[in-house]
């Protein structure tokens, strides 16, 4: 009985040798056929600057996307996503700014933009201590712990959106004193 086992084991070790060969083989001579597609494929359209029409001097200035403000009861972007959308609004409209008039309305129109931004973070953090101050007032709760853990979290995010606004505030004063900018425009 010992010596059939070791029989078949042989054989079986024999098949699936060959089978590992043949399989290689056949690996062989699937990469060779693939290479010769390839080879009698035709090539893709090479275009040149003479198959594209002439553009323009300058396309229109494009209008920066605007950025919605958080829904009630949505947590809002953090300070960095904010800060990012204004910088890539600001690189966006670096070509507009060259061309356009930076007179008294539009000094106005920029700081008070950033007013009203400074004004709205400031009640959002005023409203959201309040929910606090509410739930430290209800009686303990695993919901109201819960709930305060994540309305803390959100006083520190929107205190750090409120700070990034004031140091964009200093951003703007700086830039104005650098450009001799009237205080009386900007206040």
């Amino acid at each position: 009985m010992l010596r059939a086992l070791a029989c078949c084991a042989v054989i079986i070790g024999a098949l699936v040798a060959g089978e590992h060969s043949l399989r290689a083989q056949s690996l062989a001579d699937v990469a060779r056929r693939e290479k010769a597609r390839r080879a009698a494929q035709e090539k893709g359209r090479t275009y040149t600057d003479t198959d594209l029409p002439p553009v323009d001097a300058a396309p229109p200035p494009v209008a920066p996307p605007s950025t919605p403000s958080p829904a009630p009861g949505t947590t809002p972007a953090s300070p960095r996503d904010e800060v990012a959308s204004t910088t890539n609004a600001a690189a966006s409209e670096q070509p507009a700014k060259a061309r356009e008039k930076r007179d008294e309305p539009y000094w106005r129109a920029r700081a008070k933009a950033l007013h009203d931004r400074i004004a709205k973070a400031n009640a959002d953090v005023a409203a959201t201590r309040s929910r606090l101050d509410a739930l430290d007032a209800a009686p303990p709760s695993p919901a109201n712990a819960q709930e305060r853990a994540v309305t803390a979290a959100t006083i520190k995010r929107l205190q750090d959106n409120a700070q990034s606004l004031l140091d964009e505030l200093g951003r703007f004063n700086a830039l104005t004193t650098t450009l001799k900018i009237p205080a009386d425009w900007i206040r």
